[in-house]
């Protein structure tokens, strides 16, 4: 009987040239083992490795959970990410970035819990349903038409918005039927989702800016980075697999309960990146939570104590790179107008004190003729400027949400404790 020869273990690839204006990311992007674990596999990969990497930080923050927290002025940061991978069709290879990133946790070791992988978004009556059913509730929504999702969202009656906004928040979610009254209060979730420049810039609306919708989620600009061809006996899985396996650790030792803190250095430079932020725009109006929560995932990975130097630069440089893709991939966006009723809102809130207006109260200010789209762009508006405070106020039974002047918070939480 012939001997089968073994399979010999050859490398080709191409560089492809970026579309003009393409952003280039940082080295500091890359750090501990994130970025050990990407670049275990890109020479094998057609996907870009930013967007293996927004892949990875996606189910990561996942499977990480509630457990990791960080309070930096007041501000509560867990490991939760939205990540959108922006990119021509086919070309972005943004579903190859997906696949890898999935075979790196799979190698990882680490267990997904049942249901953990969730497929997009129907209805936000239909995320609670599901949420609700999971005795574990991490969760990674996978949308790979967020062009859709943003249509869907923008139906008359539709609660998607606000519950993708709630679930970044970490805020109850819930929903009443004629058949009973369900929600869930500890849901841990991150969403990937995948877009288009050309759908970005035709779906996304001034009310998805003023709302806050845009800015929860990291933009990442993909595209192929070069063509691949390989042979060998070993896999992908068995590539990635020793990198894998170190960034599972991190995981691992992260679902236990912890406070992280910022160390002296730190602290220090978290004041230097504070102060050299640029001025608010609709699009990186998050960028201080979003460079925490980025901080602490890093930092969680890396099998830290504390939030050092080295996790706040990298998750900069995420963030830098961020910036520049939504200046790539939206070149043209403009500071929408404030929308209708922001004055008259804020007005009827700043009379309420420190109890706050709740949305029911504003209905009433208007007669109930007030649309609800309308009421809930200026809401979030004010949010975003920091204007008002939104506030879950627990009760014998269902939970409040009051909007309460900014400038009167600390009154307001003084009063509840000598209470």
């Amino acid at each position: 009987m012939k001997k089968q020869q073994a399979q010999k273990t050859r490398t080709w690839t191409m560089p492809v040239q970026p579309p003009a204006g393409f952003p280039m990311p940082r080295p500091e992007m890359f750090h501990g083992p994130l970025g050990a674990a990407v670049k275990s596999i890109e020479t094998y990969t057609e996907a870009d490795p930013v967007g293996i990497l927004g892949c990875l930080m996606a189910e990561c923050s996942a499977l990480i959970g509630r457990g990791p927290t960080l309070n930096v002025s007041g501000l509560d940061v867990s490991a939760r990410l939205f990540i959108m991978l922006v990119g021509p069709t086919s070309e972005g290879r943004k579903g190859t970035a997906g696949d890898n990133a999935r075979t790196i946790v799979t190698m990882s070791g680490v267990e997904r819990p049942s249901g953990f992988l969730q497929r997009g978004f129907a209805s936000g009556e239909s995320v609670v349903e599901n949420l609700a059913t999971l005795e574990d509730r991490r969760a990674m929504f996978r949308q790979d038409e967020m062009a859709g999702l943003l249509v869907a969202m923008n139906r008359e009656g539709s609660t998607l918005s606000a519950v993708i906004r709630d679930l970044w928040d970490g805020v109850t979610i819930a929903h009443t039927t004629v058949a009973g009254h369900k929600e869930v209060d500890d849901a841990h979730v991150s969403v990937l989702g995948h877009i288009t420049a050309e759908e970005l810039r035709e779906r996304l609306r001034p009310v998805d800016y003023a709302n806050g919708l845009a800015n929860r989620f990291l933009t990442l600009a993909v595209h192929r980075r070069q063509m691949v061809a390989w042979t060998g006996p070993n896999s992908l899985g068995s590539i990635c697999s020793s990198a894998a396996k170190k960034l599972g650790a991190g995981i691992n030792s992260a679902r236990a309960e912890k406070a992280y803190d910022l160390s002296d250095d730190a602290f220090d430079r978290w004041c230097e990146i504070y102060a050299s932020g640029p001025k608010s725009d609709p699009l990186s109006a998050r960028r201080e939570p979003q460079l925490l929560r980025l901080a602490l995932v890093y930092a969680v990975l890396d099998d830290s104590t504390s939030i050092e130097v080295c996790h706040l630069d990298a998750a900069l440089a995420f963030w830098d790179y961020v910036i520049d893709s939504l200046a790539w991939a939206m070149p043209d966006a403009k500071r929408p107008a404030e929308p209708a009723r922001t004055i008259e809102i804020r007005r009827l809130i700043e009379e309420a004190g420190t109890s706050g207006a709740s949305c029911s109260d504003i209905g009433k200010f208007f007669s109930n003729h007030l649309d609800v789209k309308v009421r809930d762009a200026a809401l979030a508006h004010l949010e975003m400027k920091g204007d008002v405070v939104k506030r879950i106020v627990k009760t014998s039974g269902r939970n409040s949400t009051r909007y309460v002047l900014t400038s009167l918070v600390a009154e307001t939480e003084e009063a509840e404790e000598a209470a």
